[in-house]
């Protein structure tokens, strides 16, 4: 801890919960209008031209004051350490830190554009206080106590002093890295008096600070502490690294990280993962650990957002059709193709001896569409060779939603296949609909066996469009948000952000995360129960 010189916080300042209050209050009026205020621009701009600058810059302002007011407030109405301790007979978890790190991300502008109302402090302080009342020595520098931890004020040159003694009544203690001597002091204290089931270390984020912070612990401690390839990839908090825990002899080991997206709060999105994450804590020292609870109202907005995203994806892939349907159709009237697929028979040619499963389904698929009624005339119209191949695709595309629920599903299970033998651009073409030249090489790839269902399937599609064939109803949105909340039941967080960028923004992801969304939703569609796989294949097309 950073020793510093001034004078503490006044109790006035310090316990001015009612003025905090009416400080929260005013926050909150300057904030919602000015996020009321700040969609209302894209329409005022059509009849207020350059001026509508002036109203997008107040409704920023109004959000950032606001947030500050709001800020400023919570502050205002912390409770001072004294006061918590006297209030709460369990031993204390104590906060050991340096006073810069009181300042790390706690801007308006940092938090406002981070999706986060709540400092990392404070959603620590959120979790460990199930342990304890959490308690920190406060920067007699500062005029208003920060948030998270409740602050105790030591006299000038006596804080020394104050740490030993909270130490030697906390329950845990937990030591936020930093490079000043008053740290180090702590430090050493620390590793001399406490027991190491009482002690976690939170790393710094970024590597070189941890390098040197690992190198300086090294000659204190006496044991290496973990490399940065293991505390790296177990970050935990915005501005902190990972947490290191100790093992009776203080050997030191990295927490692993529990992430979980559906208890994850919007406004606190480490509260979940810390929780999670210190579930071996809470047991070891023998406090009652309950999870944090599932955000169902979170996790119905993204499940209801997922399918109206869907509907809307559907609807502009009859718009603009995969590539591979296109390349299907180059046939009109007036046009005479060389694709086996479309337009008369070509003039005969010398064929290789043995035909690959690919080309038989193609010559097959040709040969159905000749013998039915109304697809000569279907495509017809085109007077282009573009028109052709689009007019195919679009109606192979509106002919999915007629196919039955055991169609739907072996397709599915093709796609599955499909999307694990292709290059990544045809991999998301599968769901972007982006026209990707690779899906015939990667259909080569298939089973003989695939090759031939796939291509009975969109023959399926195409007759039954042309036959007008009755499509079976639409499931019911309160059963496609039940499917979708079984399907990422089933799947990590991992896996569910790309499928839910993808389908927010099917044209603006890499294709890079488009195949990642299309392998994670085909390969676990057979994790969820038959019902809820026929629901959403068929709220897919």
């Amino acid at each position: 801890m950073a020793r510093g010189s001034g004078s503490p916080i006044s109790e006035a300042a310090q316990r001015s919960s009612a003025h905090g209050r009416r400080l929260k209050f005013l926050g909150a009026a300057l904030f919602w209008p000015g996020v009321a205020l700040l969609p209302a621009t894209a329409g005022l701009g059509r009849v207020m031209g350059f001026a509508v600058f002036g109203v997008f810059v107040v409704a920023l302002a109004l959000i950032f004051a606001g947030l500050a007011l709001m800020r400023r407030g919570r502050k205002l109405t912390t409770g001072s350490g004294d006061a918590v301790l006297a209030g709460d007979p369990r031993p204390p978890v104590v906060y050991l830190r340096p006073f810069d790190s009181d300042t790390l991300g706690v801007s308006v502008v940092t938090r406002s554009l981070g999706w986060r109302y709540y400092t990392d402090e404070e959603q620590l302080a959120t979790v460990v206080q199930e342990i304890g009342p959490f308690i920190a020595i406060g920067d007699p520098r500062e005029k208003v106590a920060s948030l998270g931890a409740a602050r105790i004020y030591a006299r000038e040159g006596g804080w020394e002093g104050k740490v030993l003694e909270l130490v030697a009544k906390a329950r845990l203690i937990i030591l936020r890295a930093g490079t000043s001597e008053g740290f180090w002091y702590e430090f050493q204290a620390v590793l001399t008096s406490t027991s190491p089931a009482q002690v976690l270390l939170l790393t710094p984020a970024r590597r070189s600070d941890y390098e040197s912070f690992r190198k300086r612990a090294l000659r204190i401690h006496g044991r290496p502490l973990p490399d940065w390839a293991d505390v790296g990839k177990h970050k935990l908090l915005s501005n902190a690294g990972a947490i290191i825990e100790f093992d009776d002899d203080w050997t030191p080991r990295t927490l692993r990280v529990i992430k979980s997206m559906t208890r994850t709060p919007w406004t606190a999105p480490q509260v979940a993962r810390l929780k999670l994450t210190l579930q071996p804590v809470f047991e070891r020292l023998g406090v009652q650990y309950t999870p944090p609870p599932v955000r169902r109202a979170r996790m119905i907005f993204i499940v209801v957002a997922f399918a109206i995203t869907a509907f809307a994806f559907n609807f502009m892939i009859l718009l603009n059709p995969p590539g591979w349907i296109t390349d299907l159709f180059e046939s009109h009237d007036e046009y005479v193709s060389r694709d086996p697929v479309a337009g008369p028979p070509p003039e005969p040619v010398v064929e290789t001896p043995v035909a690959s499963a690919y080309d038989t389904a193609v010559s097959n698929l040709q040969a159905r569409l000749k013998e039915t009624p109304g697809f000569r005339a279907a495509l017809a119209r085109p007077t282009t060779p573009e028109q052709a191949r689009s007019m195919g695709s679009d109606l192979s595309a509106r002919g999915m939603r007629r196919l039955g629920d055991e169609r739907l599903l072996e397709r599915a299970a093709i796609i599955d296949r499909l999307a694990g033998v292709a290059d990544v651009d045809t991999c998301a073409a599968l769901l972007t609909g982006i026209r990707s030249n690779g899906m015939e090489a990667a259909l080569r790839r298939l089973d003989d066996a695939d090759v031939t269902a796939f291509f009975d399937i969109v023959g399926d599609a195409m007759v039954a469009e042309l036959g007008q064939q009755p499509a079976p109803p639409t499931p019911p949105q309160d059963e496609v948000t039940s499917a979708m909340r079984a399907l990422f039941q089933t799947m990590s967080a991992d896996d569910v952000r790309p499928i839910v960028d993808t389908f927010g923004n099917p044209r603006g992801v890499t294709n890079d995360v488009a195949c990642q969304a299309t392998r994670a939703l085909f390969s676990h569609l057979p994790a969820v129960a038959a019902t809820s796989r026929a629901v959403i294949v068929r709220a897919l097309v």
